[in-house]
């Protein structure tokens, strides 16, 4: 309920369309101590940054390009045709909220070496001024290809 998530015991939530529903993990289902990661939409985040987190620093894990995304996107095999442009409208959406609310931008070219920079990233680490700058651009890059498509 929300006043789980306002009192502490939720350590992860997601709010529902309109902001009229939400639903969390009680803060008992993690390890008491470290980092707890959660994946959720961009929208969420000003949500999430009104509420009593210890902590709430924005992510956002990217493909190396425009068409390296688009080559995951339909290897998956799992989208027709009106799910896949809701997906890159939402995409477009979300980089722009990435680009413009400052988050982390870790450019996922490698799984392992994703997840590691993630770890680093959640113990309170920031990313290299390379890391940035790179992240930044190829995000700048991929919103550019994602509004031309749309």
């Amino acid at each position: 309920t929300g006043a789980d998530v306002r009192g502490g015991s939720c350590v992860r939530y997601a709010l529902g369309p309109g902001r009229t529903s939400c639903c969390g993990s009680r803060a008992a289902s993690y390890p008491e101590e470290g980092a707890a990661l959660m994946d959720g939409v961009t929208a969420s985040v000003p949500g999430m940054q009104e509420l009593p987190f210890g902590r709430v620093t924005p992510v956002a894990v990217i493909a190396p390009s425009h068409n390296e995304w688009i080559r995951r996107l339909d290897g998956r095999g799992t989208l027709d045709a009106d799910d896949r442009a809701a997906r890159i409208v939402e995409a477009r959406q979300s980089l722009g909220d990435a680009i413009e609310g400052n988050y982390q931008i870790v450019v996922n070219c490698e799984l392992g070496a994703a997840a590691k920079t993630l770890l680093l990233i959640a113990e309170g680490n920031a990313l290299s001024q390379k890391q940035q700058k790179n992240g930044r651009k190829t995000a700048e890059e991929m919103h550019r290809e994602l509004t031309r498509a749309i």
